[in-house]
């Protein structure tokens, strides 16, 4: 007997937070600046390059939703160029069939079950007037004017499409961190990392913004360290001796180094610059003495 797809019921976001409520149970809640990237890349590795993916994949028609969100991506650039009409272009053409509201709370799935709470939600008319393209006035309202309802998710299509009008509407824009190397959606492309646990080893228990901070200051302290011993030998020696050579040339990397990962601090680099600084010929060990060295 085949499982039933599950089907939404309801997605709100609120606080940068998706709620997702399913015949099948309350899911959430997400991150919106990861969520809908987490699906592009599920459903990317599932239909693209064959891998093994579970998530998200008990949905009516996933393999239409990636069709659909990798044309969408592809044309907007990440959602870097898109507008509301564009979504609204795209939402007739494939007969997406989620409705939108703004303002109203759905608090109520945590006292009722799911489909309590949408059947009590219907009794509340205050917020019909807030459509998709009405943008001026729910910018306008004061009633709950940072919650987005979403109703009737048939499929899978419908799900995602919710997810790219929030990002839409709300001026996000899909980017690569430049740690880690997923997608993440952000409101400045300044942001260059994710709130992603690290790749990196003995940093997984950071996000990738903080795992970069923490990393760089861990190198820089043990620049700092390389640096004076280096300089101090390479005056011990004199100018052009083979110790002043190695002195300036392990500056000169490291320069090399630090400005690349300014541009991005990929979990590769940073491993190829731990490789520079603790295992390079020129690096003393950490159980070798300064004298015998």
């Amino acid at each position: 007997m085949c499982e039933e797809l599950e089907r939404i019921l309801f997605i709100e976001i609120e606080n940068d937070s998706v709620i997702v409520v399913s015949t099948h149970g309350i899911h959430g809640p997400h991150p919106v600046s990861l969520f809908l990237c987490e699906i592009y890349e599920k459903l990317r590795n599932k239909f693209e390059y064959g891998k093994d993916e579970r998530a998200f994949f008990n949905y009516e028609d996933p393999h239409g939703a990636w069709i659909l969100l990798k044309d969408y991506f592809q044309k907007t650039n990440f959602l870097k160029n898109t507008t509301l009409q564009d979504f609204e272009e795209y939402r007739s053409r494939y007969e997406i069939a989620s409705e939108f509201k703004k303002g109203e709370s759905a608090r109520l799935y945590e006292i009722f079950s799911p489909l309590e709470a949408i059947a009590f939600k219907t009794v509340s008319k205050k917020i019909e007037q807030y459509r998709i393209l009405d943008k001026e006035t729910i910018d306008n309202t004061a009633f709950y004017p940072d919650i987005f309802h979403y109703d009737s998710c048939r499929t899978m299509i419908d799900f995602v499409f919710a997810l790219v009008h929030y990002l839409v509407f709300n001026n996000y824009k899909i980017t690569q961190c430049n740690h880690c190397g997923h997608l993440f959606a952000v409101k400045s492309l300044k942001e260059k990392y994710c709130n992603r646990n690290s790749p990196f080893t003995e940093y997984e228990d950071y996000s990738c913004k903080e795992a970069v901070k923490q990393i760089t200051d861990t190198f820089e302290k043990r620049r700092k360290n390389e640096y004076d011993r280096l300089r101090k030998r390479a005056k011990e020696y004199g100018i052009n001796s083979k110790h002043e050579k190695i002195w300036l040339d392990f500056c000169s990397m490291c320069d090399e180094y630090k400005d690349r990962i300014k541009k991005g601090a990929s979990v590769e680099l940073l491993m190829e610059y731990k490789a520079f600084l603790y295992d390079s010929s020129n690096v003393r060990p950490k159980y070798a003495r300064i004298k015998d060295y």
